[in-house]
């Protein structure tokens, strides 16, 4: 078996290897599962690979990408965090089709600029699937910039800990396909509008989201809804294709239409699976 030195001195010499002569579309697929960091270090090995790693589809700047950019006495360094990421997005070529970025605990809200500089690169970049996990711990909380809905292609929607304001434009919504939301906090008069310009949706999750206005699920082609903690309300006026249903509930007692709610989803003829439960 050949060692590593010879190997190393193989790929000097030009020779290839049985990876990199792949089709691109699997060489693509095979990098889109790896984390950044290490299709970052594949980049070195040539050419070809520097090559692929400018024109990944999938970035996931996540907690091990933050745990990456640790000082060796384990302290976080925002600065590093935020310039890695800001030159990965500046040299990418090509559409992101899926992108994910989770806010460490550490980051101050003075860093929330940068991020509202990635959201809108990653908008003009054919983005599919978005998932932004908001962990900081410092206030206030990050809004969400108003263009943010706006993103044409968009299907599939992953959200904590933010803030949804007014929205001048909610024209990305109406491709959705399946949103979560995780410890959303929406501005009065929001949440109505936003939630009903999710036609096409299959998919809901309203986990501990401090929602004012009574929620109402019209959404014809929804299949799977997952809804927990404090409503004022929850209605069904279109939502005939469910499939199952998850409702742990705040103070259901004294919620307004919880009885109406309860008969319209025991009426429900493709309902497969139900749980409830409430807590006080």
């Amino acid at each position: 078996m050949e060692d590593i030195p010879s190997a190393k001195m193989a790929l000097r010499e030009g020779s290839t290897d049985m990876i990199s002569d792949l089709p691109k579309n699997v060489i693509d697929n095979i990098m889109k599962y790896l984390p950044v960091i290490d299709v970052g270090r594949m980049s070195v090995l040539s050419k070809t690979w520097r090559a692929n790693w400018l024109s990944v589809p999938r970035l996931a700047f996540d907690d091990e990408f933050a745990d990456s950019t640790l000082h060796v006495d384990y302290n976080f360094d925002a600065c590093k965090w935020s310039s890695i990421i800001s030159n990965i997005l500046l040299r990418h070529e090509g559409p992101i089709i899926e992108f994910s970025l989770t806010i460490p605990y550490q980051l101050s809200s003075s860093s929330h600029i940068d991020i509202r500089t990635w959201i809108s690169f990653v908008s003009r970049n054919g983005v599919k699937r978005l998932a932004l996990s908001n962990d900081s711990i410092d206030e206030p909380l990050f809004r969400l910039p108003a263009y943010f809905f706006s993103f044409v292609g968009l299907e599939h929607l992953l959200l904590s800990h933010c803030i949804i304001g007014r929205l001048p434009c909610l024209e990305g919504l109406r491709n959705l396909l399946s949103l979560s939301l995780y410890d959303i906090v929406f501005e009065a008069d929001v949440s109505k509008d936003f939630l009903a310009s999710c036609n096409l949706l299959e998919e809901l999750v309203l986990s501990l989201c401090s929602i004012h206005d009574p929620l109402i699920i019209n959404m014809p082609n929804l299949r799977h809804l997952h809804v927990d903690g404090l409503f004022q309300s929850i209605s069904f006026k279109n939502a005939s294709s469910l499939v199952s249903v998850s409702l742990a509930l705040k103070d259901v007692n004294t919620m307004e239409g919880a009885a109406d709610m309860m008969k319209f989803l025991a009426s429900s003829c493709k309902l497969q699976k139900f749980c409830f439960y409430g807590y006080a």
